[in-house]
This record gives C-alpha cells, sequence and structure tokens, in this order.
C-alpha cells in the first residue's frame, strides 16, 4: 500500500543516521518524512531504489552517519567514483545524484544544512546515442538484385525506401495524387509526424524504379 511504502523509504532514509536517538536527528527524520508524504508514489519508488543504493555505499565503506551534515560533498564524490568502479552508465549515476540532490535541497529549505553538497559535484555527461547502422551501397546492389521477376513491386518499394529515407509506412501511404511535377522533378507529398507535410523529391533512380 501507499503508506507502506512511505514507511519503507522512511526506515532506509532513517538507517543513514545512528540508531542513537537525539532531538536533532529526531527533527530530522519527521522532517524527511513529512517532505516524503508530499511527494507522489512514483518518485518514492526512485528514491527508494536510489537511497538504498547510497545506505549500502555507506555500509560497504563503514561510514557511520549521526547528522545529515556530516555527509560533505566529499562524501558524494567518493560515491560518484564508487559508482563509476562498477561500470555503471552514465544516467545511472546521474540519477543517483539528481535523487540526492533533491534530497539535500529540501533540508537546506528547512535550514537543517547551510549548503547541498551536490551542488559542486560535476555531473557525468549524458550517454551518447548509438549510431544507426546503415546499408553499405554494394549491399544496396546485392539486395536489389535478389529480387525476382516477379517481385518488381517490392523492389520498386525498396529502391524508394532507400532513395528518400522515409518510413515504409508513409510511402506505402502513397496515392496517384501525392506524386507530383515540380519544375520537371517527380516530387512525392508525405504527411508526417502530428499532421505536418512534406515534399520529398525523388532522384533519378527512384522516378524510374
Amino acid at each position: 500500500s501507499k503508506t507502506r511504502l512511505m514507511l519503507l523509504i522512511f526506515l532506509q532514509i532513517r538507517s543513514i543516521m545512528n540508531k542513537k536517538k537525539t532531538k536533532n536527528t529526531q527533527k530530522q527524520r519527521e522532517l524527511f518524512q513529512e517532505w516524503l508524504l508530499r511527494q507522489s508514489i512514483k518518485t518514492r519508488v526512485v528514491y527508494s531504489f536510489c537511497l538504498k543504493k547510497f545506505l549500502n555505499f555507506l555500509k560497504l565503506h563503514d561510514i557511520v552517519i549521526t547528522d545529515i551534515n556530516q555527509i560533505s560533498s566529499k562524501s558524494i564524490m567518493l560515491y560518484c567514483d564508487y559508482l563509476k568502479s562498477e561500470n555503471l552508465s552514465n544516467k545511472y549515476i546521474n540519477l543517483q545524484i539528481a535523487t540526492l540532490s533533491s534530497c539535500f535541497d529540501f533540508y537546506y529549505r528547512e535550514q537543517v544544512i547551510e549548503k547541498n553538497p551536490c551542488d559542486i559535484i560535476r555531473r557525468p555527461p549524458q550517454d551518447t546515442k548509438k549510431l544507426k547502422q546503415v546499408l553499405a551501397q554494394a549491399e544496396i546492389e546485392r539486395l536489389e538484385k535478389a529480387f525476382r521477376d516477379n517481385e518488381q513491386h517490392l523492389k520498386t518499394l525498396f529502391i524508394v525506401l532507400c532513395e528518400t529515407g522515409q518510413r515504409i509506412s508513409s510511402i506505402l501511404n502513397l496515392k496517384p495524387i501525392h506524386i507530383m511535377d515540380l519544375q520537371g522533378r517527380k516530387v512525392i507529398q508525405l504527411k508526417l509526424k502530428r499532421q505536418k507535410q512534406a515534399l520529398i523529391p525523388l532522384t533519378r533512380k527512384a522516378e524510374h524504379a
């Protein structure tokens, strides 16, 4: 249930601090609990996941925290180095830092800490997208020759796709009215995303396909 999940996260963040019950730590716990109650269920799940990872790091390195002010920028840097040593993605590391930063922002607004230790942490660059693999010209020519005589319509579709770089659904939805002459060149009118229209000139190869 929603209440049980909130208690789970609260117990995890509470373990950051020592079991020693002082007025200071008790106040910090109560503030954090009130703040969690204002977050969405999805946010609580993410925070639970990230904070558990951070707590495991503290436990692994025998770091005992009795007050939230004991967590410094150096502690966060060591945590980032630890995540990198596990060969985790930059996206994952940024999520961890963002979660901790959000928690510290709360404590900063409540004047429990003087500054957010995550503010000076340099975030790793976002992971670069993998380059799309494309067919070499020789591969395209081999595929063109693979079509049988009774598959001329499929060969034409293949050539138009290669020459225009458009989605197969866009080409299949073409009708004769969408093919027109423009200054001596064949042009196709395509309907793109969000109801946008585009005029795509055909190459000589596509015209004669």
